[in-house]
């Protein structure tokens, strides 16, 4: 018996108004934390790269 489509079932709860606001705000805080990670690999790797010199 394969598994209900959570997404589907909680989607057809919302308008398509909230649907899009939660769709861009899950993006939004997704590419914030992608960001935030590229940014402290980068300052650690700086950090690395002047304590070995």
């Amino acid at each position: 018996m394969p598994l209900p489509n959570l997404r589907a079932i909680f989607a057809s709860a919302r308008t398509t108004e909230e649907e899009t606001r939660l769709s861009q705000q899950a993006f939004a805080k997704f590419a914030a934390f992608a960001v935030s990670c590229l940014a402290i690999s980068l300052i650690a790797n700086s950090r690395t790269v002047r304590n070995l010199s």
